[in-house]
């Protein structure tokens, strides 16, 4: 069971989220594979354009699209560093099958985060976590029942529940913000050592917010996302200055 929801943090997150979110489309597939190996860019035949959630999904229930194009296109609207993306990619063969099974609905989202967390833990697939396999769960699963855990979501998720030891979410060492930085430099990554059963409860948490509120979970986990850039979105900026960067246990 996720943790107990806090009154007052609900409360901003429904008057932050009355400005309501633009619609973005990520970074074009051709465009991000030239930037990681352009050796590789002659291989798919690449949108050169950028997907908003609701194209992604509809190129992942295209059966005429292959899943390794859907897989590309994905890690492209997430824009994976090159760095990981060249770490991850000649392993693709790995864990290909997997993105294969859950596009065509074989997995619970449960079960999904387990393999591709064995994959993990195998080193079997370098350069992806779970804020990236979540994001083929979320978009490849027709179910549609999964959603992304990222270091926006899951610092919501701290935040509305008043705690900060789930989902674990540690600072990306390579750009702390120090004591004389401002908070909103801070970047962060979910760790490997969240488990199924802490996703399943974040799962979970996103579906009750959305019952409780009258909205579709893909809507609330958006607002729990939200949006950056130059002017970010309320919530996001909230996220961005009320976060505390500390030590981060293992939820139990």
């Amino acid at each position: 069971m996720f943790p107990t929801i806090q009154q007052t943090q609900l409360d901003l997150f429904k008057k932050h989220n009355q400005v309501a979110l633009a619609t973005w489309p990520g970074k074009a597939p051709s465009d991000w594979l030239q930037s990681v190996d352009s050796s590789l860019k002659g291989l798919y035949a690449l949108p050169s354009y950028g997907f908003t959630r609701s194209t992604l999904r509809a190129l992942w229930a295209n059966k005429a699209v292959s899943t390794e194009v859907c897989v590309l296109s994905t890690l492209a609207w997430g824009e994976m560093s090159a760095r990981n993306a060249r770490k991850l990619l000649p392993t693709m063969a790995n864990w290909l099958p997997l993105c294969d099974e859950v596009r065509q609905g074989k997995h619970t989202r449960k079960s999904a985060f387990t393999a591709f967390a064995k994959l993990k833990a195998a080193k079997k697939m370098p350069g992806m976590g779970p804020a990236y396999f979540t994001k083929i769960i979320f978009f490849a699963d027709p179910k549609g029942d999964g959603y992304i855990l990222d270091q926006w979501t899951a610092r919501s998720a701290h935040l509305l529940t008043g705690q900060s030891k789930w989902p674990a979410i540690l600072v990306n060492t390579e750009t702390r913000a120090t004591a004389n930085t401002k908070p909103e430099a801070l970047r962060l990554r979910v760790v490997d050592r969240v488990t199924a059963d802490h996703y399943e409860d974040y799962c979970a948490m996103v579906e009750h917010i959305g019952a409780t509120q009258s909205l579709h979970p893909h809507v609330v986990e958006e607002r729990l996302f939200s949006a950056g850039g130059h002017s970010p979105h309320p919530w996001r900026h909230h996220l961005m200055t009320s976060w505390i960067a500390g030590p981060v246990p293992l939820y139990k």
